[in-house]
């Protein structure tokens, strides 16, 4: 009911005072809390759905939400810390550098010196959640006897994916994990790189020590995210961005194509995002991070394979082996020709799609044919979906075979000779 009440009204005072769309959306959904600012943010990336003005003024709610006063902060550190919460910081600047959905982030001092960031959860953020996510079952549950889509989304885990996602990140010991994770990960892959003119990865360290269930205590960070950049004025800084996310796509395959396990950033929207002053890429936040297996690394590299070279009988074969339908009876023979009809079409479109939008657009034809994919593949494609928004709304189309050519070629010729030793080791020891 909440819902339907704030969309009637913002809606009439969008056409009195001639709001866009994207302030619109803005306005509902902060209004309404997490699940639904959530989903503004995945919106505030995508310019081919929502217009340039739209995008402008939706993006601040990617870490510009309404801001706590430093009372109600302090409350909650001393509930944390104790009254004497001053003796672990120095100093506490009292406005924030950052107010988002989930937390409130603060610059501090330490009494060894250092600068820190103080993320301190937002007071209602659990039990709004909790709110959130049992309504929105609860419309879907009436939306399920209307629409097949919404039987699918119900049936399969693309929903449940969703929702698990919001509840890791308002889980600040998953982020504290996180935090350590990424630093270990992105210090050896940056140790290893050895690709040419490629940046490195930034990560942020995490004080341990000072951290509790509803208090991040890390490094400080004082660069810009990329939704405080002002494109139409400095064309260096669309260059310095163009480099450092080209270079971040690169070390993701790189990561892909020469790991056992790896780790991916869940949300890299543009107000998580900076560049620092080396041009390398860093994320400001850890609640959404993904971990892969080398039997879901295996599965994604064949896929991403078949879909760089175009080869449709391979790419069915994955599908199939994916969504475990392993085929289609004589019956379902005109859902078989769909399928295929859907892939050519995709494959044929390949030139003109960046490659952060490859996997998101198997996973709508996935579920355009019925197919259910498993959870692994929507984590994913949900690290590539901000990435592809930053692209499509900041910089210009990247062409996989112009950003990844050299990688996909020299993994593929590393592929074939190790599949050709394998078969030579059996002949022999057979």
């Amino acid at each position: 009911m909440k819902l339907i009440i704030t969309c009637i009204k913002y809606f009439f005072i969008a056409i009195l005072k001639r709001w866009s769309l994207g302030l619109y959306i803005r306005k509902v959904t902060e209004s309404m809390s997490i699940a639904y600012i959530k989903l503004a943010q995945i919106l505030s990336t995508r310019s081919d759905i929502l217009s340039k003005r739209s995008i402008n003024d939706l993006k601040g709610i990617n870490d510009n939400c309404k801001v706590l006063p430093y009372c109600k902060i302090e409350k909650i550190l001393k509930s944390e810390y104790g009254n004497d919460f001053s003796k672990i910081f120095k100093e506490i600047d009292k406005n924030p550098i950052g107010s988002a959905s989930i937390s409130q982030v603060h610059r501090a001092k330490l009494y060894n010196g250092e600068i820190v960031a103080i993320k301190i959860k937002r007071h209602d953020v659990v039990e709004n959640v909790d709110k959130d996510i049992k309504f929105m079952k609860n419309i879907l549950k009436v939306l399920f006897l209307f629409s097949k889509k919404v039987r699918y989304l119900y049936k399969s885990n693309a929903l449940d994916s969703y929702f698990d996602w919001i509840i890791s990140e308002i889980d600040f010991e998953n982020e504290i994990k996180n935090i350590n994770n990424i630093f270990d990960h992105f210090n050896i892959i940056n140790s290893n790189n050895n690709l040419k003119n490629c940046k490195n990865m930034m990560s942020i360290k995490c004080y341990n020590e000072f951290c509790t269930k509803n208090v991040i205590v890390m490094e400080y960070v004082g660069y810009k995210t990329l939704n405080q950049y002002d494109f139409s004025k400095k064309e260096i800084d669309r260059v310095k961005i163009s480099i450092a996310v080209n270079s971040a796509l690169r070390l993701y395959f790189f990561a892909l194509f020469n790991y056992n396990e790896i780790y991916f950033h869940g949300d890299p929207h543009t107000g998580n995002v900076y560049i620092d002053k080396d041009g390398n890429l860093g994320f400001l936040d850890y609640g959404l991070v993904f971990k892969f297996t080398k039997a879901e690394i295996d599965v994604i590299k064949e896929l991403a394979i078949a879909i760089y070279t175009k080869n449709l009988k391979q790419l069915y074969s994955l599908l199939m082996k994916i969504t475990k339908k392993y085929g289609y009876t004589f019956k379902e023979r005109k859902k078989e020709l769909k399928l295929k009809k859907d892939l050519i079409i995709f494959l044929n479109k390949i030139d003109d799609l960046n490659v952060t939008n490859w996997f998101s657009q198997m996973a709508f034809i996935c579920i355009d044919n019925g197919l259910y994919v498993p959870k692994y593949y929507y984590e994913f494609a949900k690290s590539f979906v901000a990435i592809d928004g930053i692209l499509v709304t900041i910089l210009d189309k990247i062409s996989a075979d112009k950003l990844l050519h050299d990688q996909f070629i020299k993994y593929i010729i590393k592929d074939r000779i190790d599949k050709s030793i394998d078969i030579v080791k059996t002949i022999l020891f057979c």
